[in-house]
């Protein structure tokens, strides 16, 4: 998580709350509060997991705790790639066909 971002920051995000009367996108991505006594990002998206699993309302409920730690590190992994082309752009380089110039 980038220390310069605010709660206020305008990205859409899906809302892992699915409790009936909760909104499904939220306006802004929120921090989820991961457990700092993890030295690892791995660890704390494990955490995440495991402490929500129990929960009905909560994220991706068709699926068990192993597919849900699997899409998890998966969504982990496309964002920490993105980041490359997200640092390039904020940089002022311009992309074509997915590859920069």
């Amino acid at each position: 998580v980038s220390t310069q971002s605010t709660g206020d920051n305008g990205i859409p995000t899906v809302n892992f709350n699915l409790t009936k009367n909760a909104p499904r996108v939220l306006p802004n991505a929120y921090f989820y509060g991961y457990d700092q006594d993890f030295n690892t990002i791995g660890l704390r998206h494990l955490d995440k997991v495991l402490r929500n699993m129990n929960k009905p309302d909560f994220g991706i409920t068709n699926f068990s705790t192993l597919e849900q730690v699997a899409h998890t590190f998966h969504m982990a992994e496309l964002w920490n790639n993105a980041k490359k082309y997200y640092n390039q752009a904020e940089a002022g380089t311009t992309f074509r066909g997915g590859v920069s110039s």
